[in-house]
């Protein structure tokens, strides 16, 4: 009987100590897991995308006052192959940040440049070839998806823009009928002959919205449009020619405008971690009024004042991308 009794006292204590051990052994296991549900839940992507898209650049140039408009440059059908890297980060929550970087170059394309009566008599109309023209961007948004759904999503966001263009024009040739330039009385400048350049940079503020829908699976279809509120432009103009007769250096140039954007993509998951992209983008910007300040750079200094200017560019094209998720 004694014999018994200690077996059952000994069993008693086991069956109290496992009863004890049991919220001790299984404490961390409920840790870690308390943990993994409170971590953060965030995505990512990034990649490389090719953009090929036609430019056009314009400034109009009015008398001092603004009244009377007394010539314009077009540089267009300037067909530009970008390269760009991009990047996104997404929070569970909705809050997500966006960039991207680009850099484009391009041969072709033509300047238009018009003088208009009675400042120039006749009127004269010229055309030049373009080469070498380049450009740099770059955009960052930061942002809130306010509507979230397993199959859609859509969001605000605000952020910036920043453009470098430099276009550069060669040879001249007379298209309307005024022959004192590159006409019958002053002759054809040929193509190996640098005569205008325009070099500019745009800054830009951006609001908008973004959103994207699941088609299939596989297939997403996303989009954003932004609006610029306020845009500024700064830059110079160089007529290579003129230096040393009418002008001591290039002409700078300033204007405050707005403008926007628009986007569309449709991407393709071939697995979790990757995607091909196919889209279009248009860009348009635009000065209300702006200033070609020939008081820094006629000749002699101090002859002209600021000449008042309206700026734009604007660019359309399509792109392909690569991007890996994780």
């Amino acid at each position: 009987m004694a014999f018994i009794r200690q077996s059952l006292r000994r069993l008693a204590c086991g069956a109290l100590g496992i009863g004890i051990l049991a919220p001790m052994l299984s404490a961390p296991a409920r840790a870690e897991e308390e943990v993994a549900v409170e971590a953060p839940d965030f995505t990512a992507s990034f990649g490389t995308r090719y953009f090929l898209s036609s430019g056009r650049t314009r400034y109009d140039l009015f008398t001092v006052s603004g009244d009377d408009e007394v010539s314009r440059l077009t540089f267009d059908d300037m067909t530009t192959s970008s390269l760009e890297l991009f990047g996104a980060i997404k929070h569970s929550s909705g809050v997500f940040l966006n960039g991207m970087i680009g850099l484009g170059w391009s041969d072709s394309g033509n300047l238009q440049d018009e003088d208009f009566e009675p400042y120039i008599f006749p009127y004269s109309s010229t055309d030049s070839e373009l080469d070498d023209n380049r450009l740099h961007y770059g955009q960052v948004d930061l942002g809130y998806e306010f509507l979230q759904r397993p199959t859609y999503s859509l969001g605000a966001f605000a952020g910036y823009f920043y453009l470098h263009e430099r276009e550069n024009a060669y040879g001249c040739q007379q298209t309307a009928g005024n022959p004192f330039i590159c006409g019958a009385f002053s002759g054809t400048i040929g193509n190996d002959i640098a005569v205008i350049s325009n070099e500019g940079d745009w800054h830009a503020l951006r609001i908008g919205l973004s959103g994207q829908v699941m088609l299939t699976d596989r297939l997403t279809l996303s989009g954003n449009a932004a609006y610029l509120p306020y845009v500024k432009l700064s830059g110079e103009d160089t007529h290579w020619l003129r230096i040393g007769t009418d002008f001591v250096g290039p002409t700078p140039y300033d204007g405050d405008g707005d403008g926007y954007q628009l986007e569309a993509k449709l991407d393709y998951a071939v697995s979790d971690a990757f995607s091909v992209g196919l889209g279009a983008r248009y860009w348009h910007l635009s000065t209300d009024g702006g200033d070609f300040h020939f008081e820094k750079s006629a000749f002699p200094l101090g002859f002209y004042s600021a000449q008042k200017t309206d700026f734009e560019t604007s660019r359309v094209g399509g792109f392909i991308d690569v991007a890996y998720h994780f």
